[in-house]
């Protein structure tokens, strides 16, 4: 399992490679403390059956999240 993948980082959140910052000095500083997905595998591994299509019944404004896209696109 890939705990940090720079390029899933950079292509799902555009403002990393805009800043100066690598993606994991970005991730260090800014992506954790913001609860940033650091890899496809990470959320899924921590919490293999949690129900995407569920919880975004229940929160609908959950979709227009930054990272919804990415970890519904995983599945």
């Amino acid at each position: 399992m890939k705990l940090f993948d720079p390029d899933f980082y950079m292509s799902t959140y555009p403002d990393v490679p805009q800043s100066r910052a690598g993606a994991g000095e970005h991730f260090f500083h800014h992506g954790q403390p913001e609860h940033r997905l650091p890899s496809k595998e990470f959320f899924y591994k921590l919490y293999p059956a949690f129900n995407w299509e569920v919880y975004l019944q229940l929160n609908p404004d959950a979709r227009d999240m930054e990272y919804g896209g990415a970890v519904m696109e995983y599945k």
